[in-house]
């Protein structure tokens, strides 16, 4: 059963209704959402401000709250561990945004599968690194914010919280590396928070545009000095490196998917790490090692979409390989692509 469930977002949907039926089906729910929210706000907003004063007791009764509030927030935290109590699991269990796999077959030789609007209305992540998906949940720290990494099925912590440069109340949907221990590296895939403000009502292109905007005005937080003699390997003891996996905007016209896109999900990706201080030197020059990035396909949006949980046809996966099989779905969908110019010529 587990691992059934862990193996859901990388299978074909088993519904009879076309993945081109559903997605245009997902994507008016959530326009009709978005208007239903609005309207809700604007209302909100001219009852909030229909009657601005207040009495005697309401007021007492707010500056009250507003100074017990502040208390709260002045008590320090003993325990760095995250806590893992059923409730707070539970909290952050499936909250993910999984991608279906892209459909690629044709029922007859003169239909072309691939989104009839991928070329003007899509966008793209390539490569998406192998690893762990989970989400990054940050709190107030003494001095950094501190980083919760949940697992994205059951919301269990997988790691103990660490510091970051990351503001508090921003949760990420991330990716950790395969290889972690040995690069620091946490890809970012999505925001669906930051610093309190709410973004995964806003469209896929927005949402990448912040993502990519906001972690580049960060400091580079250095990972610890290593305890272990210079004859020892480092190895980290949480991710330093925020990395966010490339965005490819729209439009994504057939010369970038073929030139850009495709490839970059075909190889692997080199980045620079920043090298741990020498133990008790705290005045050397930071310095980096490249690291080789593995790749494990490409992520398609449709970039008006908003982030939801679950599995969303809004979202489709092209894996590098197809799990149990030597197929290459990557391979599908260039040759498909390539059809498309050939398609074109012949007109």
């Amino acid at each position: 059963m587990y691992s059934d469930r862990k193996r859901a977002y990388k299978l074909p949907p088993l519904s009879r209704i076309s993945q081109a039926a559903r997605r245009e089906k997902a994507l008016d729910d959530q326009k009709q959402k978005r208007a239903l929210k609005i309207n809700a706000a604007r209302h909100s907003s001219l009852d909030a401000f229909a009657d601005l004063t207040l009495d005697d007791d309401e007021e007492s009764t707010v500056v009250a709250s507003g100074v017990a509030e502040f208390a709260k927030k002045l008590k320090p935290h003993r325990r760095n561990h995250v806590k893992s109590s059923p409730a707070t699991n539970a909290r952050w269990a499936d909250k993910c945004m999984y991608a279906e796999l892209l459909e690629m077959s044709c029922r007859d030789m003169d239909s072309d599968p691939l989104p009839a609007d991928l070329h003007s209305s899509w966008v793209a992540l390539s490569p998406v690194p192998v690893g762990k998906r989970c989400l990054a949940v940050t709190r107030d720290g003494p001095s950094f914010s501190k980083i919760s990494l949940r697992s994205r099925l059951l919301g269990k912590p997988l790691l103990s919280y660490f510091p970051s440069t990351l503001p508090p109340n921003t949760i990420l949907d991330c990716i950790l590396d395969a290889h972690w221990r040995y690069n620091g590296i946490l890809h970012i895939l999505d925001v669906l928070r930051w610093k309190g403000q709410e973004l995964s009502e806003c469209e896929a292109g927005m949402r990448f545009w912040w993502r990519d905007t906001r972690l580049a005005e960060l400091s580079r937080l250095p990972p610890p000095s290593s305890q272990n003699s210079a004859a020892t390997a480092y190895t980290y003891p949480y991710p330093t490196t925020l990395l966010p996996v490339p965005y490819h905007s729209a439009p994504l016209t057939l010369s970038r998917l073929l030139d850009v896109v495709v490839p970059a999900a075909r190889n692997t990706r080199v980045v620079q790490v920043l090298n741990p201080p020498p133990l008790g030197d705290m005045d050397t020059v930071d310095t980096q090692t490249s690291h080789t990035i593995s790749s494990d396909g490409l992520l398609l949006y449709v970039a008006e979409a908003s982030y939801e949980s679950g599995i969303s046809p809004l979202s489709n996966w092209v894996p590098l390989r197809e799990e149990n099989t030597n197929s290459s779905p990557i391979d599908t969908f260039e040759q498909l692509l390539r059809q498309q110019i050939d398609s074109a010529m012949d007109i």
